[in-house]
């Protein structure tokens, strides 16, 4: 790379012939890194600032629309009118991609052909006027059932693929803009960075959600208790 250029953000590295390949975003161009080449021209209106690669083919997504095929760099779908977005993840299987937009929405494409799949909606809005905050990070579950979403607030959804909603309420944060979200093997947890805090994990356990409820509050009063569980013996949950 040429002297004055601004580091990579993000990179991906690709096993190539059992050798990996780096490949990074160098003021919108991608460039191969091993070997200190671009692999896309420098072209007007290029404006890709974060990508994807497909799980299980060598398709590379830009959030401008543009779709790649590795190593060549060949062009198989050429930058759409609108960026597609500040986040993006591949499903494991590679059947879907997710983008989400600066507006807070979450767009989903199929994998292999980048062809709209529909979208998730029904989400509360983030920020502090009550209106829509950009998502920054997104992840998959390994079955490829949930979503996880982080956005420039530092909140974190859950998404239910199959249904297109919404699970729960947002989990605790820190209020640190969301960097990057990756679930565990086992989809019990999630690993969440964020811009200047800590690296940190949320389980998904029954034990571990039942601790966190009760920690935030507290344990049903009888009255409560009549109200939301009539047909049970009350008892202390916590």
């Amino acid at each position: 790379m040429r002297r004055g250029r601004q580091p990579p953000d993000p990179l991906a590295v690709v096993n190539a012939g059992g050798k990996p390949v780096v490949y990074g975003i160098v003021s919108t161009q991608v460039w191969d890194l091993m070997n200190s080449k671009p692999l896309t021209p420098l072209r007007e209106g290029m404006s890709a600032t974060r990508m994807a690669l497909h799980p299980r083919t060598s398709l590379m997504a830009l959030n401008d629309g543009t779709v790649l095929k590795l190593p060549t760099g060949r062009l198989l779908r050429d930058r759409t009118e609108r960026d597609l977005g500040d986040a993006m993840t591949y499903s494991t299987s590679g059947d879907l991609l997710a983008v989400a937009d600066g507006s807070g929405r979450i767009l989903l494409y199929d994998g292999a052909t980048t062809s709209p799949r529909g979208a998730l909606v029904g989400g509360e809005p983030d920020g502090p006027d009550g209106t829509p905050v950009a998502v920054t990070a997104l992840a998959f579950s390994p079955d490829g059932r949930t979503l996880a979403a982080g956005t420039r607030a530092g909140g974190i959804r859950l998404w239910d693929i199959p249904s297109r909603t919404v699970i729960g309420a947002p989990l605790p944060t820190s209020g640190d803009r969301v960097r990057t979200l990756a679930f565990s093997a086992d989809g019990q947890s999630l690993h969440i960075r964020g811009a200047s805090t800590r690296p940190r994990t949320q389980l998904f356990t029954p034990e571990h959600l039942a601790a966190e409820l009760c920690a935030r509050f507290g344990s049903l009063t009888r009255g409560q208790w009549t109200t939301y569980i009539p047909d049970e013996e009350y008892r202390d949950i916590c």
